[in-house]
């Protein structure tokens, strides 16, 4: 990759060109997106990881951030708890897979990122952090 076209990326960005804001459709990973594109480089929503998209990947340490919904994990009933258990196999299934192609993955909170979206920037940074110091 040329200075130029890292010059072009990087005045796309200030201008408010953010190419990937439409990927973005649910409040929580909006919240989040509005904090997290500007602190944490390189991060892309809904990348594709073979068959599978990833809500957040941050391409330098393969981190795989997820937010995890009630929508997805969460009910009162029976029949909800059933469902909200096999959902929740079924993303352990999903995290061998990340780990088995090298990805590593973050789980945060759906509620976290709406409300509090700094903060789990703040973990993801920490976490990228701590990753470097290998």
């Amino acid at each position: 990759m040329s200075i130029f076209s890292r010059i072009g990326d990087f005045i796309s960005i200030m201008r408010g060109d953010h190419r990937y804001d439409d990927l973005v459709v649910w409040e929580s990973e909006q919240a989040f997106w509005e904090k997290a594109k500007y602190r944490i480089p390189n991060l892309v929503p809904q990348h594709r990881v073979g068959r599978r998209r990833i809500d957040f990947a941050q391409l330098d340490t393969r981190l795989a951030i997820e937010v995890m919904g009630k929508r997805y994990h969460g009910g009162n009933t029976e029949e909800s708890i059933e469902e909200s258990w096999v959902s929740l196999v079924a993303d352990w299934e999903r995290g061998r897979e990340l780990l088995k192609k090298g990805w590593i993955p973050v789980y945060f909170p759906a509620a976290d990122c709406f409300s509090r979206p700094e903060y789990v920037v703040n973990e993801v940074l920490q976490i990228m952090k701590g990753l470097n110091r290998g």
